[in-house]
């Protein structure tokens, strides 16, 4: 009987270190979600620039911290030219939608179980060489995420498409030195407004 009585006490400590250790000794879990949907321009004093909606998600119950993000762009077609940016500022939305300055990217902790939404700004400054010029085509973007006191960054790749009419308007601003945004969807399998016949909407989206 006192052999039993241990060995439920052993079981019932274990069970307790385990549950402790999930519950609050667990090292963070971050992970970031990006888009849908991006903007880029043409600056108009030169460069490109691209502002990226970046939710930094905690799984685990201790704070994280997310210390600097980069961002890669590169053509589909010709992945050994990767055009990298550091983040530079966190942007928000006025009420006619055009962009505003927050304040300037820094490290963020990631409070345990929640997560932290950010509009990062992005951009290849004027005097880089070489241009950084999107022409019709595929293109992958990664955004680079190095988390606590990790080395390398943990990488969220994904695509987007300029088609001709977006290079175009993205064409005429440039020349016109506007810094008109462009709206650009990730990873784009169905078109922003689209009519679906049945047979469509039933292999996109589901009966």
């Amino acid at each position: 009987m006192a052999y039993v009585s241990t060995v439920i006490a052993i079981l019932g400590f274990v069970v307790s270190v385990v549950a402790l250790f999930f519950s609050q000794l667990r090292a963070p879990r971050l992970s970031c979600v990006v888009g849908p949907q991006i903007q880029i321009y043409y600056p108009f004093d030169g460069g490109f620039g691209v502002y990226i909606p970046a939710t930094f998600v905690n799984k685990s119950p201790r704070t994280g911290t997310v210390l600097r993000c980069g961002l890669s762009i590169y053509r589909k077609s010709a992945p050994e030219e990767r055009f990298f940016m550091g983040w530079r500022f966190f942007m928000g939305l006025n009420p006619d939608l055009s962009f505003k300055f927050e304040e300037g990217a820094h490290a963020l902790a990631i409070p345990g179980n929640s997560a932290v939404a950010k509009t990062v700004w992005l951009t290849w400054r004027y005097n880089s060489t070489p241009e950084l010029v999107v022409t019709e085509g595929e293109y992958v973007l990664v955004l680079h995420c190095w988390f606590g006191a990790n080395e390398m960054p943990d990488n969220y790749a994904h695509e987007f498409y300029i088609d001709r009419a977006t290079q175009t308007l993205l064409d005429q601003y440039r020349a016109g030195k506007k810094s008109t945004v462009v709206d650009l969807l990730l990873d784009q399998k169905i078109a922003a407004n689209k009519l679906l016949t049945s047979y469509e909407s039933k292999s996109l989206l589901g009966p």
